[in-house]
């Protein structure tokens, strides 16, 4: 009977309450190190996964070093648009939506000018693309001199948006697709122990005993590309 009951809590699909792939919230001010692990071990309960965690903090710090205008590929909401001071912030997507400022197909954005745009947001978009290649000439194309670009994508990350989940990509094969640009900095999520608790978030059971003891380990380990759910780059244009 009563491995019988922790099998179904282990099959057992979540309530909307404890749902993955909750957004989360974006950071918008400074952390101390203490705060920062308790609020992200909240996160983490809640099913905001370690990837959207990191990506709600990255954001916010990419923006502070912009000037001029912005395009956030697939960006969803109007947060940015009040809080970005330094130029218009646009956001853009291939269908039209309430915050869409842009439709655009980011494999050939032809509504922007060349070496125009301060800084371009890409998060968790190439791999819907069939022309990542494409997507990133465009980038750089946009781009103006000195201009800035925060491309993120999933690694170890599970199937998602499906059916037009097409691609992961490997740090290896990111720095390939980016030799045009100067690679300013690199964010990898997670150590083996976050994949784990990535892993384990998907089910409540496991997410509030395995889960947690693989977070807390995760907190303290290095982050490394090879085992990373979601792999994060600051790229510039250079300015020659």
């Amino acid at each position: 009977m009563i491995l019988l009951m922790a099998k179904k809590l282990i099959d057992l699909e979540f309530v909307s309450w404890f749902r993955i792939y909750k957004p989360g919230n974006y950071i918008l001010t400074k952390e101390n190190a203490y705060l920062r692990i308790l609020r992200r071990l909240g996160e983490y309960i809640n099913g905001v996964t370690l990837a959207r965690q990191n990506i709600n903090r990255l954001k916010p710090q990419f923006l502070v070093e912009i000037t001029g205008d912005v395009l956030d590929i697939g960006g969803f909401d109007g947060i940015f648009k009040n809080y970005y001071k330094n130029g218009k912030y646009l956001n853009v997507d291939i269908i039209d939506g309430p915050q869409i400022d842009l439709v655009a197909d980011l494999a050939n954005m032809k509504e922007i000018e060349s070496n125009t745009i301060g800084g371009i947001i890409c998060v968790s978009v190439i791999e819907h693309t069939l022309n990542p290649e494409s997507a990133i000439r465009e980038i750089y194309r946009c781009l103006k001199p000195g201009g800035k670009a925060f491309v993120s994508s999933p690694w170890l990350f599970e199937m998602h948006m499906m059916p037009n989940d097409y691609l992961r990509f490997s740090s290896y094969m990111c720095e390939k697709y980016f030799n045009a640009f100067d690679i300013i900095g690199v964010n990898y999520t997670n150590s083996y122990f976050g994949l784990l608790a990535h892993i384990a978030q998907h089910n409540i059971f496991l997410r509030l005993t395995f889960g947690l003891a693989f977070f807390l380990v995760d907190a303290v380990c290095k982050d490394t590309p090879k085992w990373a759910t979601q792999i994060s780059y600051i790229l510039q244009k250079p300015l020659k």
